[in-house]
This record gives structure tokens, C-alpha cells and sequence, in this order.
């Protein structure tokens, strides 16, 4: 019941962590996180650098490059899953 949400845009996660109402242009979005916060235990958004996120940018491309909606039901893409175990290395501990 506990949750770490990673974004790559330190103004949004700034938002989402500040306690104030927020009145900018994304503040639907900050509004539906915090509501998401409820459902969790513990929930905890930080911000990580895109160098350090290669799934996301990995699977923006991948989705940038069909030109449709679409979405992945069980595998993904051989690229976006590679990001991924790289990604996790990143992460492990020494």
C-alpha cells in the first residue's frame, strides 16, 4: 500500500508535493495526484532526471513513433524493456 512516483519535471512534482492550492495551468493534474495520494498508505512523489528514467524516454519514442493511440497489454517492446532492466541497475544498491 505504498507507492514512490518518479516524474522528470521538477516544477510539477514541486507542485504536487506543495501544500498550497495550486492555481497554474496544470493544477487538474496536481489536483487528481494528490487525490491518488489518498488511496495509498504512503505515497511519495520525486523528482529523477531523464538521464536516470530511460524506460519513460524509451517508451515516449516508441509511442511517438506510431503515430496512434495504442497501448501495451502484456510485453513491451524489446527497446522499452532494456531501458527498463538498465533503469533498475541504476537503482540497486552497491
Amino acid at each position: 500500500m505504498s507507492i514512490i512516483v518518479e516524474g522528470d519535471s521538477r516544477s510539477v512534482i514541486r507542485k504536487i508535493n506543495n501544500h498550497e492550492q495550486d492555481f497554474s495551468d496544470i493544477s487538474a493534474l496536481t489536483w487528481s495526484a494528490k487525490e491518488i495520494t489518498k488511496e495509498f498508505q504512503s505515497c511519495a512523489f520525486h523528482f529523477i532526471g531523464r538521464s536516470r528514467n530511460k524506460t519513460a524516454h524509451a517508451m515516449a519514442q516508441k509511442g511517438l513513433g506510431r503515430g496512434e493511440d495504442g497501448y501495451w497489454v502484456e510485453d513491451a517492446p524489446a527497446l522499452v524493456e532494456a531501458a527498463a532492466v538498465e533503469d533498475c541497475r541504476l537503482h540497486e544498491p552497491p
